[in-house]
């Protein structure tokens, strides 16, 4: 999946500030180590964000790849790079979602 240019800068600084040495490893972890945990993540990190930011409350992770996806076949991409984008097992997983669009 393409990243904007922003977006590798700041994964790169960010692994540059905290490397990670195992192959295994998490790019992201929880302050105690490990995973994030989803629900750690939304009370602490996501919903205060959207708050801030005045999305809607109730505006989940998901709505944002919903978005993405929209936008994508808006500006007229296949569905074939929209499935492989999105990591659907095939393109008709993809047109069964997006189909009104």
């Amino acid at each position: 999946m393409p990243l904007p240019k922003m977006a590798v800068q700041a994964i790169a600084a960010h692994l540059r500030d905290f490397p990670v040495t195992d192959p295994g490893g998490w790019l992201f972890t929880a302050p105690e180590g490990g995973p994030v945990v989803y629900t750690s993540f939304m009370d602490g990190s996501w919903r205060p964000a959207c708050q801030r930011a005045g999305i809607p409350k109730g505006t989940g992770p998901h709505a944002l790849r919903h978005h993405y996806a929209s936008l994508l076949i808006k500006h007229g991409e296949s569905v074939k790079t929209v499935s492989e984008r999105l990591g659907h097992t095939n393109a008709a997983m993809t047109l069964n979602i997006y189909t009104h669009l």
